[in-house]
C-alpha cells in the first residue's frame, strides 16, 4: 500500500485521506459495527493515530465527542470531527524520540539502559498528578512490547526504537 495515503490526498484531498485514516482506526474498536466504541477506548484510537495528548486533557477532549446526555460510548461522527480537527492542526503530535529516552533514563541512574519492569509497573499503575494510574489492559500492552522476554526488564532504547517505528509506519498509513 506504498503511497496509499498520498494517492488518497492527491485523488481527493488531504482531510479525505485523515477521515480514511480515522474511520480505519475507529473501526478497529467498533467490535458490534454499529458506528460506536466504548468511551475508555478513545484515549487508545487517539493514540494509533498518533494523537498523544497528555493525560489530563482527555476529559475535555471526551467532554467534546460525547452528546448532550453523556453516555459510555462515542460516535464516530464525534469521534471524527474532534480527531480530524487535532489531526489538522497537529495537536499532539507525539515527544520526540530524544525526549521519550530521557524520560526513561529518570529511572536508570546507573545508566545502564534497562529498568526494572515490576518497579516501572506499580508506578505507573499508582495515580500520579493526572489523578488516574494506567489501566491494567493499557499495562499489558505497553509490558507485552517493552519488556524483554524472559527478563524481568526493560531495555529502553530498544523499546522508544520499537514505539518510534510503529509510530512512523502509522502516520504513513
Amino acid at each position: 500500500m506504498e503511497g496509499g495515503l498520498a494517492a488518497a490526498a492527491g485523488a481527493e484531498g488531504p482531510d479525505q485521506a485523515l477521515r480514511h485514516r480515522i474511520r480505519v482506526a475507529f473501526d478497529l474498536f467498533d467490535d458490534a459495527a454499529n458506528g460506536t466504541v466504548p468511551s475508555e477506548e478513545v484515549p487508545t484510537i487517539l493514540r494509533y493515530l498518533g494523537i498523544f495528548p497528555p493525560e489530563a486533557e482527555i476529559p475535555d477532549i471526551m467532554d467534546g465527542m460525547h452528546e448532550e446526555e453523556p453516555t459510555k460510548y462515542v460516535t464516530y461522527e464525534r469521534f471524527e470531527a474532534r480527531a480530524l480537527e487535532m489531526m489538522r492542526e497537529g495537536k499532539y503530535a507525539p515527544d520526540s524520540e530524544e525526549t521519550i529516552l530521557a524520560a526513561f533514563k529518570v529511572f536508570d541512574p546507573e545508566d545502564t539502559g534497562e529498568i526494572d519492569a515490576e518497579r516501572l509497573q506499580q508506578m505507573l499503575l499508582e495515580d500520579g498528578d493526572s489523578g488516574r494510574g494506567y489501566q491494567d489492559k493499557e499495562m499489558e500492552a505497553f509490558m507485552s512490547i517493552a519488556r524483554d522476554p524472559g527478563r524481568a526488564t526493560i531495555a529502553y532504547e530498544d523499546y522508544v526504537a520499537k514505539l518510534m517505528a510503529s509510530i512512523e509506519q502509522a502516520q504513513a498509513h
